[in-house]
């Protein structure tokens, strides 16, 4: 799960995983603070949890590394 989603613990130390990672990320930086807030908006985050398990999967399916770990967890 590490390999294919990126993970973050947050200031509470809760662990965020995918698009609630990045949005804490992002909340961070200077300039993508307003792309933490768009994103966290109900539709948008919606379809960004979408638009990156896609990414995820296709990510983790071509990377050699994934593709060991996923062979040795078999």
């Amino acid at each position: 799960d590490a390999l294919k989603k990126i993970h973050v613990v947050d200031y509470d130390n809760s662990i965020k995983i995918g698009v609630d990672a990045f949005i804490v990320i992002w909340e961070k930086l200077n300039y993508w603070k307003i792309l933490a807030f768009i994103t966290k908006l109900f539709p948008i985050k919606i379809l960004a949890n979408f638009l990156y398990e896609k990414f995820a999967n296709y990510r983790f399916s071509k990377l050699e590394h994934c593709k060991i770990a996923l062979d040795n967890n078999s």
